[in-house]
């Protein structure tokens, strides 16, 4: 190393001061990287700035103390700079320098993009509640009808929405349906009796596990245990205070530090992560104040260290000097909850509380959020993530709905809560006094300094908030993210091509012509659990919860989209496989989906558009409500026209279509003589010529014309089109609008059902207030 020093620095003293040196050009070996304080010292006192090999500051007029990132080189690397350093670099490459280089080059892992800051958050301003509190700004109706969205008849416990029935015959069912097309070696490896049976049973034991765990919830009375008690001072079994977290890229680089201890897992939940959330807040962000802190003796909050931790704390320390704080980052969370006290598992810790938002109240106050961030042209970032959606089960008497808990302004610990991948807690629906409720109860035995966590279990359709939201958790099953996205185009394609747009109107004209809904439909209802609650303020009538006040084409028409989203299920893992089959042909390096993951996203997928179903019906249910407060009923949203108003529509009315296309074929200048041909085609329809509009009361004239009518569409486009070919005067403009309008009349033709649009009275809601 002296050796190479020397030699640097003769090329050095050629140089002019005030230059800005690239590290890993010529003039700056690889090797020298290594031991960067020695360097940059170096070029210092002889007035020459280092940069980082990306290129240089714009403006080089101070010095640097330390690079943002060691840069790091593959042996291969190593081995190929300037022969001169050869005998060093073959010494070297086995040192303790190079192999900690080596951690950085090989560190792909999510790093947080924001800037590095090394001071805590405020803590967080809110209204303390000790029960649920129904959103201002509603009318005292709304607020009514709000708390009776919370009442359930259910018994005091935990309830869950996981459904058994029909799900393993679901899975099965796609299972087969995609064995019958794996003819290729590609299709056998993932198609075999095995894989379908551990799909089974794994979602059979999934289930299972959920019921046990309620059953001994219940069992064991945690809902009437006292909630864990906090504080910002420390003196309780939680303390509320300021917490820090790693992403995967610093975990990484631990890990790849204690490479080679048995219990370096062990070492970075139970004893790192501890550490971090004990520490002075001031200096959460300090590695090298948190591995001080493991190393203290006789601190009594960790208690007694093994030899095994003190051996992995002086890797640590060893790596900090070498690598320098900015490969073992830090990053501020927040204000979060920590333990002062070993708690059980299976505690109650609290109920996550807030103000209660209807559905069709969350979703105006979302379009709010939406119009004022276009006014003030804010620019998108991560939203804060304190609402949570309350769902209640589907086997309680008024069946599957939708409720939104905000806790930004008014809430509890509860809400204070950070994100794990590897969460100490979980929320679940519960029955309390006769309300529906979210309880926060702990998953594991939890020691003095671990953090309280939940799993977010959020979802984004934007791309760019997916890569943003950077999790902190530190955990080994940390996702890198925090949010979980959703809009990828491979979970569309069984939607586009097997739900258009058309086929969505032809199910809504079916649902308009039923009469009552069939067996198929009030099972399919029943089996989600869209009972009354799902319908929102249109099932409540007369002081009454029942779904008869629920109009039958509604009923009809959710019953057909609850069955598509069954198709769905079905279909969607069968195309995320095939899928990821083709890409594999294309680059063996993608993996093939396995059953169990595609299972997994095609019942998730089910799940979401249940409560987008959900969260869209009560907005529909709060309009058709109102319209029967002020007209006494409500229309179906599209009317099918009888025989003798589409006889006169097409044909007869003085604005019929076939007396419009006779105007425009006039105004775009057709001759005169091949109007009369046109027209003359009316000679052909006796029935239509002779029959007045007065005569369309009589069903059976009314059949008969409209019969008629189908024939002379046919034979007009027929005219139209020998018009096209014949005319050889017509130019070419207006003979290309004879074929459209003649395609126009065969669409017309062979239309059996002609539909008119209901209007519904118009009305305003409450304003919503957002807060910035």
């Amino acid at each position: 190393l002296d050796h190479t020093i020397q030699k640097w620095c003769e090329r050095l003293s050629s140089l002019k001061p005030g230059l800005v040196l690239r590290c890993g050009c010529e003039w700056m070996p690889d090797v020298l990287l290594m031991h960067r304080r020695i360097a940059i010292d170096i070029a210092y006192r002889r007035g020459i700035l280092l940069a980082e090999g990306r290129g240089a500051p714009e403006k080089p007029d101070r010095r640097i103390d330390t690079l943002d990132r060691c840069l790091a080189f593959s042996e291969e690397k190593l081995l190929g700079l300037h022969q001169k350093f050869a005998p060093l670099i073959t010494t070297l490459k086995h040192t303790t320098f190079a192999k900690l280089a080596l951690i950085l080059e090989s560190n792909k892992s999510p790093a947080y993009q924001l800037p590095w800051r090394k001071s805590p958050y405020d803590e967080r301003v809110y209204d303390k509640i000790t029960s649920f509190e129904v959103c201002d700004g509603l009318p005292a109706s709304d607020v009514g009808a709000a708390e009776n969205e919370m009442r359930t008849n259910l018994a005091t416990g935990f309830w869950n929405n996981l459904k058994l029935e029909s799900e393993a015959s679901t899975s099965e069912g796609w299972m087969n349906h995609i064995n019958k097309f794996d003819n290729d070696n590609e299709g056998v490896e993932i198609s075999n009796d095995a894989a379908v049976i551990r799909t089974q049973v794994s979602g059979l034991v999934n289930w299972m596990v959920v019921q046990t765990e309620e059953r001994i919830l219940n069992a064991s009375g945690v809902l009437s245990a006292p909630e864990i008690t906090s504080s910002t001072s420390g003196m309780h079994e939680v303390w509320e205070r300021p917490v820090w977290g790693i992403d995967c890229w610093t975990r990484n680089n631990i890990e790849r530090v204690l490479e080679g201890e048995e219990k370096a897992e062990e070492f970075m939940q139970n004893w790192f992560l501890r550490a971090v959330n004990l520490v002075d807040s001031t200096k959460g962000y300090s590695f090298k104040a948190v591995v001080a802190f493991l190393d203290l003796k006789g601190e009594p909050l960790l208690g007694a260290r093994p030899e095994w931790v003190l051996r992995c704390v002086d890797k640590l320390k060893n790596a900090f000097k070498i690598l320098g704080e900015t490969s073992f980052m830090i990053h501020p969370k927040g204000h979060g909850a920590v333990c002062l006290q070993p708690i059980k598992a299976n505690r109650m810790v609290t109920f996550y509380r807030g103000e209660l938002y209807p559905s069709w109240r969350w979703s105006e106050k979302n379009i709010g959020i939406e119009a004022v961030k276009k006014a003030v042209k804010s620019e998108d970032g991560l939203p804060d993530f304190y609402n949570m959606t309350l769902e209640r089960p589907r086997n309680d008497p008024r069946g599957f709905g939708l409720l939104f808990v905000d806790a930004s302004r008014k809430s509890s610990m509860g809400s204070s809560l950070s994100h794990s991948c590897l969460p100490s807690c979980e929320v679940k629906v519960v029955s309390h006094n006769s309300n529906l409720s979210l309880a926060m109860t702990t998953l594991r035995d939890l020691e003095v300094g671990e953090e309280l966590t939940f799993d977010y279990s959020a979802t984004t359709d934007s791309l760019k908030e997916f890569q943003a939201a950077i999790c902190l958790c530190g955990s080994k099953r940390c996702r890198g993210s925090f949010l979980h996205f959703a809009k990828a185009d491979m979970y569309q394609k069984v939607f586009n091509l097997t739900n258009s747009c058309s086929t969505r109107f032809a199910t809504l004209i079916k649902a308009c012509m039923k009469p009552k809904p069939n067996d198929s439909d009030v099972d399919t209802l029943n089996r989600h659990g869209f009972i009354t609650a799902a319908f929102g303020a249109l099932s409540y009538y007369e002081n009454q919860n029942s779904q008869k006040y629920v109009p039958v084409w509604l009923r009809c028409y959710v019953a057909d989209i609850l069955r598509y989203i069954e198709y769905e299920r079905k279909s969607l893992p069968v195309s995320l496989i095939c899928d990821s089959r083709e890409k594999n042909r294309e680059d063996k390096k993608v993996p093939i989906l396995p059953y169990d993951v595609a299972d997994v996203e095609g019942r998730n997928a089910m799940d979401r558009r249940v409560i987008d179903c959900t969260q869209t019906l009560n907005l529909v249910g709060r309009v058709l409500a109102r319209e029967r407060e002020t007209k006494g009923r409500i229309k179906k949203p599209l009317r099918i026209l009888g025989d003798a108003e589409v006889v006169i529509k097409l044909w007869m009315g003085e604005d019929s279509l076939v007396r419009r296309l006779m105007a425009a074929m006039e105004k775009a200048g057709t001759p005169s003589i091949e109007m009369e041909y046109v027209r003359g085609i009316e000679d052909g329809f006796p029935t239509l010529k002779t029959t007045n509009i007065s005569d369309m009361d009589d069903p059976v004239k009314a059949s008969n014309a409209r019969h008629e009518v189908k024939i002379a569409l046919l034979a007009l486009r027929n005219s139209l089109m020998k018009l096209h070919k014949g005319c050889k005067s017509v130019c070419r403009f207006s003979r290309d609008r004879n074929v459209a309008a003649a395609d126009l009349l065969l669409f017309y033709a062979h239309t059996d059902n002609f539909v008119e649009a209901s209007s519904y009275s118009s009305f305003s809601s409450s304003p919503v207030t957002v807060y910035a």
